[in-house]
């Protein structure tokens, strides 16, 4: 019972986890980092993960992994959330380089 909640949690955790990884690459090599690309890069990173939310979910639904549902439902809406609320803010630290943070309004 704890075994299969651990392993649920570990499916879960990975999910996320490739999600980001490949948001950020994706990020990285359709946008260049400048200015005029901070919007763009925010949407497509969290965007990218969305979509891989959305498809996690139907995997997860048509190999009978019923578990995992809801978690993905919750980060899906958490994801949804962030991109509505959160805007896009240019940060340029001490040695120019420009860093894309997301702040709630």
């Amino acid at each position: 019972m704890i075994k299969d909640k651990i392993a649920k949690n570990v499916e879960l955790i990975l999910v996320i986890v490739v999600l980001y990884i490949l948001g950020n690459v994706l990020e990285n090599v359709l946008y260049k980092d400048n200015p005029e690309n901070v919007f763009k890069r925010f949407y497509t990173k969290w965007g990218i993960i969305t979509l891989g939310l959305i498809l996690a979910f139907a995997g997860a639904y048509w190999l009978d992994k019923y578990a995992l549902l809801l978690s993905l439902l919750i980060a899906f809406l958490a994801c949804i959330v962030w991109m509505v609320l959160s805007k896009p803010k240019l940060v340029v630290n001490k040695n120019q380089t420009i860093i894309l943070k997301g702040e709630s309004k």
